[in-house]
């Protein structure tokens, strides 16, 4: 007998497979996914490199939503972790809380990524390095990693993972993309310059982070952007403001993207707000929450002294059109592509800049890109099914995969650290995991942003 089938259950990242008309049928999407399998091989140099740690956990949190089949971690030496959401945990604890298996051996069938100074033989098919040094990140093909890792800024670490996992999920997909076999990365500091050029690493001396964030949206990118944040370091959480702003309540399809939703632990029936539901985890993390629950508007603004920086998560043009008229000192808003041909694209706007957020024509000409026909194999397997109008529900929702969500929150929370030190700011950075050598960056001249607050880093 077939399943009923809606919205809010069916997984964003089998969408892909059943978009890209790989599949014949819901089930087989998620069937499919059910055989992916990624290897995880964590070697030595982990106690004291919280990037590297941070890059541990990224890949297997972002993984365990996509490689169904599960993700396999063989762990060198079980390091108390001193990163963010785990600070205080061993490792093995944080691996299996995110949906990770520990085993003693790898296989030689799946593809493997590793993290750290490699002890002893990584089998793997094929075997791919999450690497970074300082400010800048990507995969190499290997256990060699060509950059230092140095431990400056944590994001990196999370960027560096969510490259290699993209890396190793087009690998089993079988797309057109040279995966595995192909060295990509990018600069949270200079995106847009060669990545493992001495320009890319960015400064050794991020010792502050900004102590005041509002985050509008918080599906995919939000929980991608709160993801970055919640690794940072920082001395004294406590001090740390976040203002949460979404209407929405939290569903199970959620799950395959939403960085901080474990899977198993959201029921469509309880009906319970995001804002709640990941204030509630800020909150145990150390953090000082607020929240919001309707739309972001103009006149719907910071006052007083809530936060002036604002990361953007949000997919209404409306909402996004009118974000220069909100009256924050400085907004960041990325967005993803549509459609399985697109949704490992990222693009960062930036303001305030040359352009208010009203002239920024993709916004006003966007399309439902990510919209298939009901034609397609796996739609039409379904027509005249009980749950016919769920899958027309199903059609109209976007394609996505946890993976990229970490990437692009890494780029927007680096944006966010770099303008906030007057360093070089940037109007748009566009790019893709499915080749990062095509990224381009437009950097602008810009006043200097006020002081929204600055918290320190341990």
């Amino acid at each position: 007998m077939t399943r009923s089938l809606d919205a809010d259950s069916f997984s964003r990242t089998a969408k892909i497979l059943v978009d890209a008309r790989e599949v014949a049928t819901f089930d087989e999407a998620e069937e499919r996914l059910a055989a992916f399998i990624l290897q995880v091989h964590v070697g030595r140099g982990l106690a004291h490199n919280r990037s590297r740690q941070a890059a541990v956990l990224t890949t297997v949190n972002s993984a365990a939503r996509a490689f169904k089949g599960g993700v396999h971690v063989k762990i060198t030496n079980d390091v108390r972790l001193q990163v963010g959401w785990n600070h205080g945990e061993k490792l093995s604890a944080a691996v299996e809380h995110y949906g990770g298996v520990i085993v003693e051996d790898l296989e030689t069938d799946h593809p493997t990524i590793c993290i750290g100074e490699p002890a002893g033989n990584t089998p793997g098919r094929p075997v791919l390095r999450a690497t970074f040094d300082g400010w800048t990140a990507g995969v190499v093909e290997g256990t060699t990693s060509p950059l230092q890792e140095r431990d400056l800024f944590v994001p990196a670490g999370i960027a560096a993972a969510g490259i290699a996992v993209a890396e190793a999920f087009e690998y089993l997909r079988d797309t057109a993309i040279a995966t595995g076999r192909r060295n990509q990365g990018m600069s949270l500091w200079r995106p847009g310059v060669p990545w493992m050029s001495l320009e890319a690493t960015g400064p050794d001396d991020v010792t502050y982070a900004p102590s005041k964030w509002w985050l509008a949206g918080l599906g995919h990118l939000g929980q991608g952007y709160l993801w970055s944040i919640g690794m940072l370091p920082y001395t004294k959480p406590a001090d740390v403001c976040l203002m949460l702003q979404d209407d929405d309540v939290v569903t199970t399809a959620n799950e395959s993207t939403g960085l901080l939703l474990i899977p198993g632990a959201v029921t469509n029936h309880e009906k319970k707000h995001k804002t709640r539901t990941l204030a509630a985890l800020l909150d145990a993390r150390g953090f000082s929450t607020t929240i919001t629950e309707r739309r972001l508007r103009p006149s719907h603004g910071p006052v007083g002294d809530e936060p002036r920086l604002a990361l953007i998560g949000v997919d209404n043009t409306t909402t996004r059109a009118q974000l220069s008229d909100c009256g924050f000192d400085l907004i960041v808003d990325a967005g993803l592509g549509g459609g399985p041909a697109h949704y490992l694209d990222m693009q960062l706007h930036s303001f305030p800049g040359p352009r208010r957020s009203e002239a920024i024509t993709v916004w006003r000409d966007e399309v439902a890109a990510d919209e298939p026909a009901l034609d397609l194999p796996a739609y039409r397997d379904r027509a005249g099914a009980d749950d016919e109008c769920g899958i027309v529900e199903i059609a109209n929702r976007s394609v996505a995969a946890s993976f990229v969500g970490a990437t692009a929150g890494a780029l927007v929370v680096a944006e966010a650290a770099r303008a906030l030190r007057n360093e070089h700011r940037y109007e748009v950075i566009d790019g893709s995991l499915r080749g990062l050598e095509g990224l381009r960056s437009v950097a602008m001249e810009s006043d200097p942003i006020p002081n929204t607050g600055f918290s320190p880093l341990g």
